[in-house]
């Protein structure tokens, strides 16, 4: 494992949920940042500025690819599949 792919892995593991890291070691996704792992963390660090609950919680196949999402703000929420 280089030196990117373990920081990948650190920042993951702090900033991401239980259940996303569960399916990413699964299929072993860990060695790469994807936009959904970024919009999980700018989600996960605006919650803890403004004090409101948001969050993306992507839905993964069996190979690990995202196949939906969603979007959940407060009392507002978005959800898309494939």
């Amino acid at each position: 494992m280089s030196l990117k792919e373990m920081a990948v892995a650190k920042i993951k593991e702090k900033a991401l949920d239980e259940t996303v890291l569960n399916s990413q070691k699964k299929n072993d996704k860990m060695k790469k940042m994807s936009g959904w792992d970024l919009a999980q963390i700018v989600a996960k660090g605006i919650s803890k500025i403004t004090g409101k609950d948001i969050n993306v919680e992507p839905t993964y196949n069996d190979a690990g690819d995202v196949t939906a999402y969603a979007l959940n703000a407060g009392k507002l929420g978005f959800s898309r599949g494939r």
